[in-house]
């Protein structure tokens, strides 16, 4: 097995933002971790700055379902 791969941080926001060319992907990528066909890793950087957008723009609770959906 190779080595897993680190996920920025927009994976997460375009998968779960508006519409956008990267939203399919980004999507496809947490699915393919999710069923264990693809090995990823993130830090706690990575839910420091989900909170930190979503707190931004008024929408805190968003960001803290994004992160435990996860």
């Amino acid at each position: 097995m190779t080595e897993p791969t680190f996920l920025d941080v927009n994976v997460f926001m375009y998968a779960a933002g508006a519409s956008h060319p990267y939203k399919g992907p980004c999507l496809r990528i947490l699915a393919d971790v999710e069923t264990r066909l693809f090995s990823a890793v993130i830090n706690t950087e990575i839910l420091q700055e989900l909170l930190y957008r979503y707190s931004h723009i008024g929408m805190a609770d968003k960001g803290i379902q994004l992160w435990f959906l996860n």
